[in-house]
């Protein structure tokens, strides 16, 4: 089956559109069946998952398996299993699917990347790496798809905590990928909470060098970085870039009293509080 778009994508279903609106208008006079083509109902189903109305999206599911015989429909409802934290109930409709249908009939894209997600969120990380270089040699049309997915793996890892795993991953494909951003952030701070602060340096460069304008990246960097002038240059950009970034005020007072800069130290957080009177961390800072 052709990849028609990716279920995942939450840019694209980030507000109700025609379709959705349909279909909770039809809900709202009792309807007990909806006909909507297996796609919409994917669209469907995938506008409540990215939007975590999960009950709202198993509904969906009933719906479309009420009305269609459809694997891609199983798809999402595997999908949906993995996004609500039930992993292994994602493997098993997985596995069902793959015994019960053709390749040909399946969308085997999206049937990898929710699988490459469970096997995650499991905690059998070999295992999903080995289904992701699977997707990026044999199903992937675009680059950005992989991103994606590693995206959505390594941000789960990274909230539970799981940094060795984190860099497992990335690691892993930043020889074949120019990782982004965003992922060479997650790089460098599982690296400092693991206490390489050198690595985590080196990372957060690279991310700056591709986004340079993103405050948060320079004011981790600065938080490590050894090199006093180059660090209040560091927190210079990152106010520059946000004057409202308390934790830049903060590591920038902090480390100007370090190096006996008292005076101006005391300006940094007057100016804190002059910029962020509403923000209750500035005045922790006093």
């Amino acid at each position: 089956m052709d990849r028609e778009k990716n279920i995942f994508d939450e840019e694209e279903v980030e507000e109700k559109d025609m379709l959705v609106r349909c279909y909770e208008g039809i809900l709202a006079n009792d309807a007990t069946s909806c006909y909507f083509s297996e796609l919409e109902y994917e669209h469907i189903i995938g506008f409540y998952i990215a939007n975590k109305q999960m009950k709202e999206a198993m509904q969906a599911i009933a719906l479309g398996e009420r009305s269609l015989c459809s694997p891609l429909i199983q798809l999402c409802k595997a999908t949906a299993f993995a996004f609500d934290s039930k992993p292994r109930k994602a493997l098993k409709l997985l596995e069902h699917i793959e015994r019960s249908y053709d390749e040909d009939e399946l969308d085997t894209f999206k049937l990898k990347f929710c699988k490459a997600y469970a096997l995650a969120m499991l905690g059998q990380h070999y295992e999903s790496i080995v289904v992701q270089q699977d997707l990026l040699d044999n199903e992937v049309e675009d680059i950005e798809d992989v991103e994606q997915l590693l995206t959505l793996i390594v941000g789960w890892l990274f909230v539970h905590e799981q940094h060795e795993a984190v860099l497992d991953n990335l690691q892993y494909f930043e020889p074949q990928l120019q990782l982004p951003s965003h992922l060479l952030g997650y790089m460098a701070y599982s690296c400092s909470a693991l206490d390489r602060p050198d690595k985590a340096v080196s990372y957060y460069k690279q991310a700056v060098q591709q986004d340079p304008f993103e405050p948060c990246l320079w004011c981790s960097m600065a938080d490590l970085l050894e090199d006093e002038e180059e660090a209040l240059q560091a927190y210079d950009y990152a106010l520059a870039l946000d004057d409202e970034m308390v934790s830049a005020y903060m590591g920038k007072a902090s480390l100007l009293s370090w190096m006996g800069r008292e005076s101006e130290a005391a300006e940094t957080l007057n100016t804190c509080i002059t910029t962020c009177p509403y923000d209750e961390a500035a005045y922790s800072i006093m």
